[in-house]
């Protein structure tokens, strides 16, 4: 193997000098890439070489990711994910280093070690996975101060086990594919010093501000414009000189875009007078029991504050009563011999009013997921479809 092998360093330092095209225009294409396509078809996004360069200076702001010359970059995402969120590009805006793990993740605290990995990105299940071994072996991954989580919501009981254990920050970011993708990220403000620990905690877990160059706004169902209250709830629209105007090879549609230019994301979500927003559900995710509201991403978050989950998803489905009623499903980070449903009940019960607790807990070895690393609720409807015409079979 080694005889076949080609050293990189030595090849590169050997290669014949080669000037970069000049780039004619802007605006042509750079990368196309697809949405995770969770609730969907997935659909194309093209991106060009402004998009990508003007998405690029945005989250190299101090208070986005905040890169360095100094620093060693680790992205634990895809680059077929929305282009590993940016992160790659603005790696080398910043003149860092970039470290790229490979096809397992199995490694990741290896790497941290043996390459001094200072900031890195992922979405929180994954850095969930690591933490204990983290933990043991934190003196090695000293050099690691921050990371970057998106793609999921992430519970306070992790922004705060890694604060406290380890010493890194966590800022949570928020986007899309459309979005290229980050649009907003939760990093305190100087009137935040005084805060107490608990109250900084739960602004860190929001989805934060808006980036440089990034608008939003809240609409209701008849388009009006809602206060930024922190209590009216409508649908979160954005718009930025990155963000797309249709997806590649449709025209625009008044589904996913407005008249006036602004992206419908398809979120449901609070503003406060701060500008920090707080996503409740994806509207084709909000489950409608009975005339209410049950947020199937509030039952995920405080599911995975209980020791005993390691991973969670909570799906509605029809039911001829109630219209629709929760099920959760759940990885549990070990067995036992406990009544853990009737345990997680009550966990929930401590939190949420007794019309949001799931009728069904379905227990199970491994969440099906997208490409992305995001929960494939098709599949897993699909799956407590099959378990329930098995049971109704039997």
């Amino acid at each position: 193997f080694q005889e076949c092998a080609i050293d990189y360093e030595k090849f590169i330092s050997e290669a014949d000098y080669c000037y970069f095209p000049d780039i004619q225009d802007e605006n042509c294409a750079m990368a196309l890439c697809y949405t995770s396509g969770t609730n969907g078809e997935p659909k194309g996004v093209l991106y060009t070489h402004r998009s990508m360069y003007l998405h690029t200076l945005a989250v190299n702001h101090t208070d986005v990711f905040g890169l360095t010359e100094s620093d060693v970059v680790m992205p634990l995402v895809p680059m077929y994910h929305a282009m590993a969120w940016g992160v790659p590009y603005a790696t080398m805006l910043s003149g860092a280093e970039l470290v790229l793990h490979g096809s397992s993740q199995e490694n990741i605290v290896d790497l941290i070690y043996e390459t001094g990995v200072t900031v890195a990105a992922g979405v929180p299940s994954v850095w969930k996975r690591h933490l204990p071994e983290m933990i043991r072996r934190k003196h090695e991954i000293s050099s690691l101060k921050r990371i970057i989580v998106g793609g999921e919501s992430i519970p306070i009981s992790i922004i705060e086990t890694f604060e406290k254990e380890l010493g890194i920050e966590m800022r949570h970011a928020w986007g899309m594919t459309e979005m290229s993708p980050t649009g907003t990220i939760s990093t305190l403000r100087k009137a935040h010093e005084e805060h107490s620990a608990d109250k900084k905690l739960n602004i860190k877990a929001m989805q934060g501000r808006p980036i440089p160059g990034v608008q939003v706004r809240l609409m209701n169902g008849t388009d009006d414009i809602l206060p930024w209250d922190g209590i009216s709830v409508g649908e979160l629209q954005v718009r930025s000189p990155w963000t797309i105007s249709s997806y590649y090879k449709t025209e625009p549609s008044l589904e996913h875009f407005t008249e006036d230019g602004w992206l419908r994301t398809g979120d449901l979500a609070t503003i406060n007078s701060e500008g920090y927003i707080q996503i409740v559900d994806r509207m084709k995710s909000l489950i409608r029991s009975g005339g209410e509201s049950i947020s199937s991403i509030a039952l995920e978050t405080y599911l995975m504050t209980h020791p005993q989950v390691k991973d969670s998803v909570v799906i509605g489905v029809p039911d001829e009563l109630w219209g629709e009623r929760p099920i959760a499903v759940v990885v549990l980070a070990t067995k036992t011999d406990e009544d853990i449903t009737e345990i997680l009940r009550q966990h929930l019960a401590n939190e949420f009013p007794n019309f949001w607790i799931p009728d069904r807990f379905i227990f199970v070895d491994e969440i099906p997921k997208t490409g992305v690393g995001k929960a494939d609720k098709q599949k897993i409807l699909r799956m407590i479809a099959s378990q329930q015409h098995n049971t109704n079979s039997g």
